[in-house]
């Protein structure tokens, strides 16, 4: 009698585009962009009996349309669908990102200016 050996091979898959230090958005369960840097002073949660609430928010030297295509790229493969819903952007944005999952909202504003690049997410029940 012949046995038959199964063997699962688990293949991680790590990318240069997600950043080592991506503590900010584990609430989230978001990846933080390779190039982003954390503004852990500027987070923000809380549970509600609605749900959570987070804000968080990221800077760096990178492009507002590189951050707007790596993360319209990652959200739906996270399982959350993109929405054309503007009414949580902030004024004066160079992208905007919205986006809905099980029972939360998540808005993206893409902020660069002159002193460089800034990322908002913020979190919501629906």
């Amino acid at each position: 009698m012949m046995k038959k050996i199964i063997v699962f091979i688990v293949i991680v898959f790590t990318s240069s585009a997600f950043s080592q230090e991506g503590a900010l958005l584990d609430d989230l369960d978001l990846p933080l962009m390779e190039g982003l840097v954390e503004n852990r002073e500027a987070a923000l949660l809380f549970d509600s009996p609605d749900g959570r609430i987070i804000n968080a928010e990221a800077s760096g030297a990178l492009k507002a349309n590189e951050v707007n295509n790596f993360y319209r790229m990652v959200l739906p493969s996270l399982g959350w669908k993109m929405n054309n819903n503007k009414s949580n952007c902030e004024d004066g944005v160079q992208y905007c990102l919205f986006a809905n999952r099980e029972k939360e909202s998540l808005t993206l504003n893409v902020i660069e200016n002159t002193s460089g690049l800034k990322v908002l997410f913020a979190l919501s029940p629906n």
